[in-house]
């Protein structure tokens, strides 16, 4: 146990010299005791064997030897070493889901040592026998990994004041986009999925378009296989003959229709204006 959790002296515990970092060598079964969150409760209290003195608020301890504990925000939790087998009591101002763990499964499989129990008493909450064989699955090496869901899972739970609902992080409304059609297996569009997770970026375009439906994917949020875009073409008909466009040897634009009429160049209206002389004096309609 380390040095500064000056408390466990006075449990049986000796402290040892700089060899050992003075740190407390005890005839224990100290375990852990850990709490997990997603989000900050402020300071917690853990009082019990070990964590009866006074605090020492000086670094680094800061009121870990009286039982204070702070959030750690890397893994998103709490923690102090307890002793297996004896009465502990916590408090703290809770918001949300806290879930609460006690000891090491594979620790116990390890040292081959019977199931161990820890008696838990929640100021304005539940009471919990714990125990070093408990589930938890829900469980990460960064903390919780998923919401446990039911008993079998999660032996003892804190439950606080409700969390206002997150605004999720990746755009609200859209539309997966599918090249070569929609699949043939569910999708949705998960506001939530912007950060990434299972079944996210289905599409290989959106973050939010994500698999649902069927394992190991999550449920739907609703059903929108109808949602992808494809890709269609529009064509437009007209009565109307096409408009070309010619060039002059000059370089210079005109433009014609299919109707036969001439274009609209200076040389063509010179040569029209010379047939119809010529037209006018062969018919003695006019004068050369």
């Amino acid at each position: 146990v380390s040095q500064h959790l000056n408390g466990f002296a006075d449990v049986g515990c000796e402290q040892k010299d700089f060899h050992w970092d003075s740190g407390f060598a005890c005839n224990l079964p100290i375990r852990r005791l850990n709490l997990w969150s997603e989000v900050d409760q402020g300071n917690v209290t853990l009082n019990g064997p070990g964590y009866d003195v006074e605090p020492n608020l000086a670094y680094p301890a800061k009121g870990l030897n009286a039982g204070i504990m702070m959030y750690e925000p890397m893994h998103r939790g709490y923690g102090l070493p307890v002793v297996a087998g004896q009465n502990y009591t916590i408090s703290g101002k809770w918001r949300g889901d806290v879930a609460v763990e006690f000891s090491d499964p594979i620790l116990a499989q390890v040292l081959e040592t019977p199931i161990e129990h820890l008696n838990l008493v929640i100021v304005d909450g539940p009471t919990c026998n714990l125990t070093s064989r408990d589930p938890r699955d829900y469980l990460s090496p960064s903390g919780l990994a998923k919401q446990a869901t039911s008993d079998d899972e999660l032996k003892c739970i804190i439950r606080g004041e409700p969390l206002p609902t997150p605004k999720p992080p990746g755009r609200r409304h859209g539309k997966c986009e599918f090249h070569g059609g929609p699949p043939a297996v569910p999708y949705h569009w998960d506001p939530n999925c912007f950060r990434g997770g299972l079944g996210c970026l289905a599409d290989q375009i959106n973050p939010e378009c994500a698999f649902c439906g069927f394992k190991p994917f999550p449920e739907c949020i609703r059903e929108t296989t109808s949602t992808a875009i494809t890709s269609t073409s529009t064509r437009t008909t007209s009565t109307e003959p096409p408009i070309a466009t010619t060039r002059t040897k000059a370089g210079s634009a005109s433009t014609s229709t299919s109707r036969g009429e001439p274009p609209t160049t200076t040389g063509s209206r010179r040569r029209r204006r010379r047939r119809r002389s010529l037209h006018s004096h062969v018919s003695g309609s006019g004068e050369v």
